[in-house]
This record gives structure tokens, sequence and C-alpha cells, in this order.
């Protein structure tokens, strides 16, 4: 059990992850400064500097944030034992429903993530591979190379995730339960059987 100070650290590295957040979405990533940011989270500029050192290393422990809440998931779904498809379900969910709450942000920063120049460069590796991780199981018992199988179904699951960010997020953009309509429907009526096949 972590103790009070541990706790506090936790709460305001959230805070200000949150207010950096609120802020990139409302005033633009390249409008905000980390001044801005402090004063939104109610913190010092030198309290802010010792969690977050750039706004690039804010965009970084906003990715870690969504690692660590699928991360969660997938313990959980291990430890109550449910269906290897709903496992992944739940986990994908996640990821595409704390995308869409700031998407031009989750967009800056899936753009990132394949730019070399970028510091931000491959920062989504993690989070795939928690995904893929729930894929392979899926694969397992099919007839063939069930790796090459599985690199296809990741592939499918990252086409899914990028419509929803760049389309959903413009269609549905204040609609959660619209987004998560066709999400069912995309994962269930399509995807799965296809990984079912």
């Amino acid at each position: 059990m972590t103790g009070r100070r541990e706790q506090n650290k936790i709460q305001c590295r959230e805070d200000i992850l949150k207010a950096s957040r609120r802020l990139f979405s409302s005033k633009g990533y390249n409008a905000a400064k980390m001044e801005d940011i402090a004063k939104k989270a109610s913190v010092s500029k030198a309290t802010l500097y010792n969690y977050f050192q750039s706004k690039e290393s804010l965009l970084i422990g906003t990715v870690e944030e969504v690692y660590s809440e699928v991360q969660s998931s997938c313990e959980q779904s291990e430890t109550s034992g449910i269906p290897a498809d709903e496992c992944l379900y739940q986990a994908f969910k996640i990821l595409v429903l704390s995308s869409l709450k700031y998407p031009r942000l989750a967009q800056r920063i899936t753009w990132l993530n394949a730019d070399p120049e970028s510091s931000l460069y491959q920062c989504l590796g993690p989070v795939v591979d928690l995904i893929r991780k729930l894929v392979d199981p899926l694969f397992a018992g099919t007839a063939g190379d069930s790796g090459h199988a599985a690199d296809h179904a990741m592939e499918t699951l990252l086409g899914i995730y990028y419509v929803a960010l760049y389309h959903w997020s413009y269609t549905y953009p204040d609609d959660e339960s619209q987004i998560l309509e066709r999400l069912h429907d995309i994962y269930w009526n399509a995807w799965i059987r296809y990984a079912r096949r």
C-alpha cells in the first residue's frame, strides 16, 4: 500500500496531465506554454518541471496513463477468466475512448509516434504490444502461420483505431454512445468473425 506522500505525488502528476490535456485542447498544443499548464494545474512552475521537463514529456505521460489503464484492464480480465476476445475488446475500447476524449491531442501523438525525428517516436509501442499480447491467443490454434494471421489482425485493429480517431471524432464529436455502438458493431460483427475463421 502506498503512503500518503506517494499518493499525493501520484495525484499531483495526474492533475498536471489532466490540466495539460485540457489546455492543449482549448488553446492548442503550440500556443500552450509550460507556465500556463502550471497555472491550470495549480502548481508552481518548479513543481511542474519536477514532474515533466517539456510539453513532449507531457504527451509521453499521457501515453503512459493510457498504457496503465489498458494494463490494468488486462490484469483484471486475466484474473476474472473472461474470454480472450472479450478481454481484447475491453482493452481496445479503453484505448479508443481515452484517445477520443482529446482527439486532436491523440492525433498529434499518433503522428509523432510515427516520426523518426520526434522524441515521441514509437512511444505507442508499449500500448500496441499490450494489445498484441491479447491478439496472439486468438490465433494460437489457427491453421497455417498464426503469427502472420495475428499480424494481419493487429493491422486491422489499428485501422479501426485510426478510423475512430480521424473519422468518428468528427462524425460523433460529443456522442460517446454512438462511438461505442460503432466500435461494438465493428469489433463483434466484423473483426472478431475474421479472428475466428
